[in-house]
C-alpha cells in the first residue's frame, strides 16, 4: 500500500470525516423529506406516479410506518451501543439527535394527514419516550465513552420492546 492510499484510508476513518459523512446523510435526508413535504403541500403527485393517477392514501401511512420501523432499527442499534459500554460519546450523541430529529419530522408530517390516516398516537408516544431515554443514555458519559447504569439499561430494553410491539400492532391494523 503506497503512502497516498494509506493517507486516504486514515482520513476516511478519522472522527471528523465520519461526523461530516453523518451530517451529509442527515442533510440529504432532511432535504428529501422537505422537498417531498412541499410537493405534497402544493398538491403534486408523489415521485414515480403520473400526475393523472390518484395517490393511494394508504401508501402515505405505509411510508410513515416504514420510516418508524427504520427509526426502531436505529434505536435498537443505539440501545445495543449503550449496552456495550465502549461507544464513543460524541458518536452516540449525534445518532441520538438524528433519531430525535427524524422522529420529529415524521410526527410533523403525520399532523398534515387527515385524522383517519394518522399514525396511532400510542405508537408515537412510545417512540417519544424512547427518544427521552436515549437522551438520558447520551448523558451517561464516563470519559469519552457511554456507560449507562443498569437501571437505565433495563428501562431502555423494556421501552425498546414496547416500541417494537406497538409497531407490530400498527402494521397488523394496517393490513
Amino acid at each position: 500500500m503506497n503512502l497516498q492510499s494509506r493517507t486516504l484510508a486514515s482520513m476516511n476513518n478519522s472522527p471528523s470525516v465520519q461526523i461530516l459523512q453523518r451530517c451529509l446523510f442527515v442533510f440529504l435526508l432532511c432535504a428529501t423529506t422537505l422537498a417531498t413535504a412541499e410537493a405534497l403541500k402544493e398538491g403534486a403527485a408523489t415521485p414515480g406516479a403520473s400526475s393523472m393517477d390518484p395517490v393511494p392514501l394508504a401508501s402515505d401511512q405505509h411510508q410513515a410506518l416504514t420510516r418508524l420501523e427504520e427509526l426502531d432499527l436505529l434505536s435498537q442499534g443505539l440501545v445495543g451501543k449503550a449496552a456495550a459500554g465502549a461507544t464513543p460519546a460524541q458518536n452516540f450523541r449525534i445518532e441520538t439527535r438524528m433519531y430525535r430529529e427524524l422522529l420529529r419530522q415524521t410526527m410533523l408530517a403525520d399532523r398534515q394527514r387527515p385524522e383517519a390516516e394518522q399514525l396511532p398516537q400510542h405508537l408515537l408516544l412510545e417512540m417519544v419516550r424512547m427518544s427521552a431515554l436515549l437522551h438520558a443514555a447520551a448523558d451517561c458519559k464516563t470519559g469519552y465513552v457511554i456507560i449507562c447504569p443498569p437501571d437505565l439499561m433495563s428501562q431502555l430494553r423494556a421501552q425498546q420492546a414496547r416500541v417494537s410491539q406497538a409497531l407490530l400492532l400498527a402494521r397488523g391494523k394496517q393490513k
